[in-house]
């Protein structure tokens, strides 16, 4: 099976359409981990987003503690489709089932979350984390990137230190779980098998795991779960 590692030609579009087109068990997860995550305690502050793909159901719950957004990715068109949603651009994506989902968790109108999250001041930038990370903030985050983007330890480690030294207090991620690639239609990526454990494991000892959800999944797309996890800098 050859697995691709050129995401020059990655289509936002059929990623969007493939995973988030439904609200299904797994991004109801994921949902959930993020309002509980962010409505633990984390003081407000900057927040920077790490390979944040096409998507902004992830910065939904941030938005209740982020005071302003710093949105990367490296590639164009992920940019792009987030751009859009945030200009309310004509035939952008309909994130409307994630922000009724996210009413029914806060308990609050739909309406008032996404006024929430587009009153954010957000920046965008093109960042290819394999040349380096040279921002900081209170907040960072990343999901379904570092595991994503690399099958090789030495990688991963290399760029997860990049994330943890961008990271002034909290880390929040999500990942794959024992991923040996992923897939968006008939294209399949490569992927590096993280668990929790090693997770928890590659973060010490600037930080500790105060907080992390997992699910199982029986998808046959290359991975056996999920993991989200905040993680706090100790020193």
């Amino acid at each position: 099976m050859e697995l691709k590692k050129d995401f020059s030609k990655f289509s936002a579009q059929k990623y969007l359409e493939e995973y988030y087109t439904n609200l299904c068990v797994e991004n109801q997860f994921l949902m959930k981990a993020y309002n509980e995550i962010y409505s633990a305690g984390i003081v407000s502050g900057t927040f920077l987003e790490v390979g944040g793909g096409p998507t902004i159901y992830q910065l939904i719950a941030a938005s209740k503690v982020a005071k302003r957004i710093y949105f990367t990715d490296v590639n164009y068109d992920n940019i792009y489709e987030v751009c859009r949603w945030f200009a309310g651009s004509k035939g952008s994506f309909d994130w409307n089932l994630y922000f009724q989902f996210a009413s029914e968790i806060e308990s609050i109108p739909a309406v008032d979350i996404e006024s929430r999250l587009r009153s954010k001041d957000i920046t965008y930038g093109l960042l290819d984390i394999f040349k380096g990370l040279r921002i900081s903030s209170d907040i960072v985050a990343s999901s379904f990137c570092l595991e994503s983007i690399t099958d090789n330890e030495d990688d991963y480690l290399k760029i997860l230190k990049r994330l943890k030294d961008a990271t002034n207090n909290v880390l929040v991620m999500s990942a794959l779980r024992n991923a040996s690639y992923y897939d968006v239609c008939d294209e399949k990526y490569v992927a590096y098998p993280i668990t929790l454990e090693k997770l928890t494991q590659y973060l010490q000892p600037e930080f500790i795991v105060d907080q992390s959800f997992t699910l199982d999944c029986d998808c046959e797309r290359g991975y056996d779960g999920m993991i989200v996890l905040k993680a706090r800098r100790i020193k």
